[in-house]
C-alpha cells in the first residue's frame, strides 16, 4: 500500500541525513507497527510508511497530513507519523524548527501521534505549551545519521507528541534503551 506522493516543491537546498535502521526499528514497535506517514522523506530513506512524501518534489509542510493528496479526502486511518526533517535552513529558518511547528500544528489539529527526530534541541520553537502531551528522549549518545559522516557536533532529542497512554508507554520502553526518558503532562 505505500504510496509516493509525488507534487510540489520545497525550493531550498537542504540536508538529508538517513535515520538509522534502529531508530525506525524503535518507530515501528512504539506504534505497533502501524506506521502511516511519513512526511519529508527521501527515495534512499524508506522508513516502512503506509504513505510518505518526497522531499524535495513533495513538500509535506504545504499538505495537511490526514488528507489523501490522490482524493483530496480526510483519511481518518493516518494517525501515526515519524518526521526526521532536513537539515539547514529555509529564508533564514532552521528547517528543523519549521518542521517541528508543523508536527505540532498537525498533532493538535488531527491528533495525531507524531514522533519527531531532533537534529538539534536549540532550533526548536519552544514555550512552555508545546510540552503537553509530550515525552522526550536525550539519547546518551549522538545519533550517527546515515549519511552525515561523523557523528554530529551537537545533541539529539527524539519527542513523541500523544495524548494515546498505550503509545506513550511503548515509546518509553523502546526508547529508554537510547537514554533519558522525561514525560511531560
Amino acid at each position: 500500500m505505500n504510496k509516493s506522493l509525488q507534487e510540489g516543491w520545497l525550493g531550498q537546498a537542504h540536508s538529508d541525513w538517513k535515520t538509522p535502521d534502529n531508530i525506525v526499528n524503535l518507530v515501528h514497535l512504539t506504534f505497533d507497527n502501524q506506521l502511516h506517514l511519513d512526511p519529508c522523506t527521501n527515495e534512499e530513506n524508506s522508513t516502512g510508511a503506509d504513505y510518505w512524501y518526497y522531499l524535495p518534489h513533495c513538500n509535506g509542510l504545504e499538505l495537511e497530513w490526514q488528507t489523501n493528496v490522490f482524493t483530496n479526502v480526510i483519511d481518518k486511518q493516518i494517525k501515526n507519523v515519524y518526521c526526521n526533517p532536513p537539515g539547514g535552513k529555509t529564508k533564514g529558518k532552521s528547517n528543523a524548527g519549521i518542521w517541528w511547528d508543523k508536527c505540532y500544528t498537525q498533532h493538535h489539529k488531527y491528533n495525531l501521534n507524531i514522533i519527531f527526530m531532533c537534529f538539534k534541541v536549540d532550533t526548536l520553537n519552544l514555550n512552555p505549551t508545546m510540552f503537553d502531551n509530550t515525552v522526550i528522549c536525550f539519547p546518551l549518545k549522538r545519533i550517527k545519521f546515515v549519511g552525515y559522516g561523523d557523528r554530529p557536533s551537537h545533541h539529539n532529542a527524539i519527542v513523541l507528541l500523544s495524548k494515546d497512554e498505550k503509545i506513550k508507554d511503548n515509546f518509553i520502553l523502546h526508547f529508554s534503551s537510547l537514554g533519558t526518558i522525561v514525560v511531560c503532562d
